[in-house]
């Protein structure tokens, strides 16, 4: 008998992203569809100052304000904060990432404790995601050529185009 799916929360960090946020929350959600466990969606409005909030609630987001722009990392950092699903999937807002892939991403839990997607390869397809086995291990930390090399998902001091773990400090 298979485990039952993991539950999901998908973090949209957003900053005056009007323009492109309807089409990425329409394309998680499509992706999402089928997916057979409790999932949802967050949007952090990082003090954006135009409709960004609006429509990504319109979209059938939960919205969370920042009352000032905070940066990218403080958005992802609330996020994570206010998610309740056991894995957490981290996009953008900007139309840069195959959001429509996400659930290829998720088909590597439990058997992988971290997958990171890439946006895309050369030819505009998506590129395979990079997965880790097994525990944290500072020997391995980094040590894999990571395809979308301007990727913000890696340690201090592991030079772009590696991938690592995150910490996620308390504060």
């Amino acid at each position: 008998m298979s485990a039952a799916p993991p539950t999901v929360s998908i973090v949209v960090p957003a900053y005056n992203e009007a323009a492109s946020i309807a089409t990425d929350l329409t394309q998680i959600r499509e992706a999402m569809a089928g997916y057979p466990a409790w999932w949802e969606l967050i949007v952090v409005d990082d003090g954006s100052t135009d409709e960004t909030s609006r429509i990504a609630e319109g979209a059938g987001a939960t919205v969370i304000r920042h009352a000032a722009n905070q940066g990218t990392g403080a958005a992802r950092k609330t996020g994570v904060r206010q998610a309740r699903g056991e894995i957490v999937v981290m996009t953008d807002a900007d139309g840069t990432y195959p959001n429509d892939q996400i659930p290829v991403l998720l088909r590597h839990f439990p058997a992988c404790d971290q997958v990171i997607g890439a946006r895309r390869r050369a030819g505009h397809t998506p590129a395979p995601p990079v997965v880790r086995q097994g525990p944290p291990s500072p020997a391995r930390l980094g040590t894999r050529r990571h395809p979308d090399p301007r990727s913000q998902l890696r340690p201090p001091g592991v030079p772009a185009g590696r991938h690592g773990s995150l910490p996620l400090p308390d504060q």
